[in-house]
């Protein structure tokens, strides 16, 4: 009898665990100075970010750089990575390229940092958007 009261937890728990995970890392945790994320773009409607959310341990601080990992005619836009918060002082010393772009991140406080990735096909002419995640606790 016990052995059936347990079959729908462990048949809920297996749907969960399956569920859990949809591919890469979805939260790295920054504990060096230095982190990546690689920017994965197969169309407009298909842009990933791994990670898509970065964790900042308490006084861990420095470069993030994205990498762009698609055909040739990919690049970051101009705008490549840019903070909701255009005032944010968290982050200076922006470094845009076309397969690559950095930011530094200043750790002066905690919290939730959402940004944009812009990246382009065509030389600016289409730009297509991914709105991950930086939180610095």
């Amino acid at each position: 009898m016990k052995r059936t009261a347990l079959m729908p937890v462990v048949a809920t728990a297996i749907l969960l665990a399956g569920c859990a995970h949809t591919g890469g890392p979805r939260v790295t945790h920054c504990l060096t100075d230095n982190c990546t994320v690689t920017v994965k773009v197969d169309s407009c409607t298909s842009i990933t970010a791994t990670p898509d959310w970065l964790e900042f341990a308490p006084g861990a601080k420095g470069d993030i750089e994205w990498n762009l990992d698609a055909a040739a005619n990919w690049e970051f836009t101009a705008r490549g990575i840019e903070f909701k918060d255009p005032a944010n002082p968290e982050f200076d010393t922006r470094r845009p390229g076309a397969k690559k772009f950095k930011w530094k991140n200043k750790h002066t406080r905690a919290g939730e940092h959402r940004y944009n990735i812009f990246v382009t096909p065509d030389g600016g002419k289409t730009t297509c958007k991914l709105d991950p995640t930086i939180m610095n606790r």
